[in-house]
């Protein structure tokens, strides 16, 4: 039993949060103080200050804080708790003062869940709920003066389906061709330029090439909710230039931009060499191979510098896949008619870039 004369007035249920709620009242008879000066702040994101973008920590000015203490640790039998408002000191300062009986006391400060405008970039801003968990303040005694600072963050929990912000994402399509490289490419076909004494090899080249796209965001905070949208690279350049809106709610630091081309059907030159009978050398012929257009697509992870400049992917490249490998001329078993005692077709030396 504490030494020091108590009366309980009525009792009541201990408070798990900072929430106001009835309270118990004890007649504190000649007991002294002790002063908790409280700072709070919080993090508005990106914002402007004076032309300048700047993201820190602001003081808050229209915060309720409360220093919260149990009964008990006047009085052992004693229930409830007792909370104390603080007097509001301006640009984010506080005091509160709180009774001190004859041993030390434990309490929390707590301040109270607030919404406030939060920047997502420096011109566009959502509103958004900031808390913060109380904090203990251990052995106080009369007479003492505490300090304690409080920054308020921004709650990751709170669901917004709004969908303002606004995400660029670039890149490129181009498919998988065949290309002959030659020793001398300043001749023409008259002197040789397909003779195939002059061609070195074959090698794989990507051109340009529009199709189909399927492009996802997801969120690494947000796992329960994707964003799709489709659109088409442009069929002459395969260039792509999308903007797309992601829920208001989301940091950009956390979203994945995942784009998957379409498999599309189409046809793709092969370059073989060819006899010719009347010059009895080999030249270098070109047939259509069809078959289809596809790849895994690319993921990137957007970022804070994103929102200006979009997401940019590169080069989307689609491999060919050919459909029928009996078709192509040069190869396996399909090597054309005998003539004097040659293969009508050949392939290139270098090989097949697809086999």
């Amino acid at each position: 039993m504490k030494k020091l004369l108590l009366f309980v007035a009525a009792a009541a249920m201990m408070l798990a949060s900072c929430e106001k709620q009835p309270q118990s009242e004890l007649n504190f008879v000649d007991m002294k103080t002790a002063t908790i000066q409280v700072f709070v702040e919080y993090n508005p994101g990106e914002h402007q200050v004076n032309g300048v973008l700047i993201n820190g920590n602001l003081p808050y000015s229209e915060a309720e804080v409360v220093a919260k203490i149990n009964y008990s640790e006047y009085s052992d039998e004693a229930e409830g708790v007792k909370q104390i408002e603080a007097e509001n000191l301006g640009n984010g300062k506080y005091e509160v003062k709180v009774p001190v009986g004859q041993r030390p006391i434990d309490l929390e400060i707590c301040v109270r869940g607030f919404n406030a405008k939060y920047y997502e970039a420096s011109d566009f801003t959502v509103d958004a709920f900031f808390e913060a968990n109380p904090e203990p303040v251990n052995n106080v005694v009369k007479d003492d003066l505490r300090s304690v600072s409080i920054t308020m963050q921004k709650s990751s929990s709170v669901t917004n389906n709004s969908m303002t912000k606004k995400l660029k994402v670039l890149g490129t399509t181009k498919a998988q061709v065949e290309k002959i490289v030659y020793y001398d490419s300043n001749l023409t076909p008259a002197t040789g330029l397909n003779d195939e004494n002059n061609i070195n090899r074959l090698e794989v080249a990507y051109i340009a090439k529009g199709c189909d796209y399927e492009l996802e965001l997801s969120n690494t905070t947000d796992n329960s909710r994707k964003i799709t949208y489709t659109f088409k690279s442009d069929k002459t350049t395969g260039a792509f230039d999308e903007t797309v809106k992601y829920y208001d709610s989301w940091n950009i630091n956390d979203i994945t931009v995942t784009i998957r081309p379409v498999a599309f059907i189409d046809a793709c030159p092969h370059r073989y060499l060819k006899y010719n009978v009347t010059d009895e050398v080999y030249r270098a012929d070109t047939q259509s191979i069809n078959g289809y257009y596809s790849s895994n697509g690319k993921s990137k992870q957007a970022n804070s510098g994103d929102l200006l400049i979009g997401v940019r992917m590169g080069d989307v490249n689609l491999l060919f896949t050919e459909e029928n490998t009996a078709d192509i001329r040069g190869l396996g078993s399909n090597t054309g008619a005998d003539i004097n005692g040659h293969n009508e077709y050949r392939l290139i030396y270098g090989g097949l870039w697809w086999n």
